[in-house]
């Protein structure tokens, strides 16, 4: 109950500070900010895939809900994006060696004039806060679901734990958090999804073209664009050991988020279809208001499908079907 899932959190964000404790050390700046690049090609795809699905992973399951399959081609765009920088990835860490890039913004500053620069700077600063608060809320919201602490309490909880393990281990401890909450994602996908997916009914409703034309392109060129402005997605192109590693991490990465992010949309999908097991129990409570409670228990959970632009399907079981 909830004193497991407390206890679990609990170990988690243990570990997760313990890696910034263990990480500690005096290092300069650069060695700070990407990891003396130094980050092999396991960890440095374990820590893309760990920083699409910090991006994605409420929003595609949201996505798969109100588009359906057609969602697909924002995971399709990412997956894409990944493939098409990792193709220049050689390049871009070419000069990030003679150069010595920390940001994406040391690229801008290098390929236009200072004020595009400082404009991209701020651009990605901006972009880095929502990005940033996105995933304090999406991360409150499940620390406060699965513990008694009010939701407020979690968002600062969650963002001082951040804080703590990043700045006392710096990007070597962020690749490592990393690969931990990728190990835990995978687990997940692996065994809990499918589990909570009813293949049958999404192959039903299956139809990548739902969105229509102007959608499906949009989708598309925003998992593109994402990609290649991604402030942390350049960090770990800058941190990886040598060339090699970068372009093949962002190939593998690619091949895994294409997987993981479709699993985000068929869970969004299966999630248009509810049921109601054992409907009429509710009927027999010694209580003058069950049957209103009843219908009003009935009716809220039948509106949680169908939220999307297609109509959703619910189930009832009952022992007294007439």
């Amino acid at each position: 109950g909830t004193t497991l899932q407390l206890g679990t959190l609990v170990v988690y964000f243990g570990l997760v500070v313990a890696i910034g404790l263990w990480t500690k050390r005096r290092e300069a700046v650069g060695d700070f900010l990407i990891g003396s690049r130094s980050v092999g090609t396991a960890m440095t795809t374990a820590s893309l895939c760990a920083v699409m699905g910090g991006m994605v992973l409420g929003s595609g399951t949201e996505m798969g809900y109100e588009f359906g399959a057609g969602a697909l081609w924002l995971t399709s765009g990412t997956a894409g994006g990944l493939v098409l920088l990792g193709i220049v990835a050689a390049r871009i860490r070419k000069l990030a060696d003679e150069h010595g890039f920390l940001t994406l913004s040391d690229y801008l500053f290098l390929q236009f004039d200072a004020k595009t620069g400082y404009l991209g700077a701020l651009l990605l600063f901006v972009a880095f806060l929502f990005l940033l608060a996105a995933q304090f809320i999406v991360g409150g919201r499940l620390f406060a679901a699965l513990t008694p602490i009010d939701y407020p309490v979690a968002v600062f909880v969650m963002g001082g734990i951040t804080l703590a393990y990043v700045l006392l281990g710096g990007f070597k401890a962020v690749v490592r958090t990393d690969l931990l909450q990728f190990a835990v994602m995978a687990l997940i996908f692996i065994f809990l999804l499918p589990m909570h997916i009813d293949f049958e009914q999404v192959q039903l409703e299956f139809d990548i073209a739902s969105p229509g034309p102007l959608r499906m392109t949009s989708f598309f060129l925003s998992g593109v664009a994402g990609i290649f402005v991604g402030a942390d997605i350049w960090q770990r192109i800058y941190s990886a050991r040598e060339r090699r590693v970068a372009r093949n991490s962002l190939y593998t990465a690619a091949v895994v988020w294409a997987v993981m992010g479709c699993c985000l949309v068929l869970l969004g999908m299966a999630a248009r279809s509810v049921g109601v097991v054992a409907a009429d129990l509710g009927l027999h409570f010694p209580d003058f208001r069950a049957s209103e409670r009843t219908f009003q228990l009935l009716t809220q959970v039948a509106g949680r499908a169908g939220r999307g632009e297609e109509a959703g399907r619910v189930v009832v079981q009952t022992f007294l079907p007439e």
